[in-house]
């Protein structure tokens, strides 16, 4: 015998794979939060900081330490523009 509506079918699991699938591309790493970061912060003028620090850290930023500063300069000129800082990356 043969379903009725198989196609609702289809179409309810297509569904929840891209729910599935858009839920993990949108969340944000810890990377992305310090290319984000330090473009936001060398647009603000404290240079390439990230938002975060080590926890025995009197200051609650640290400098950019562990990639080039390509990618952070060009959120810099984004946000700069006027776009958010997701917008510009």
């Amino acid at each position: 015998m043969r379903n009725k509506h198989p196609r609702i079918f289809q179409l309810a699991i297509l569904f929840l794979l891209f729910i599935l699938i858009a839920g993990i591309l949108a969340a944000l790493t810890k990377v992305d939060v310090r290319q984000l970061g330090a473009g936001a912060a060398l647009v603000r003028g404290d240079g390439l900081r990230i938002p975060y620090a080590h926890w025995d850290s009197p200051d609650t930023t640290s400098t950019l330490a562990h990639f080039p500063p390509g990618f952070p300069a060009t959120i810099a000129v984004g946000i700069a523009a006027g776009l958010t800082p997701q917008n510009s990356a």
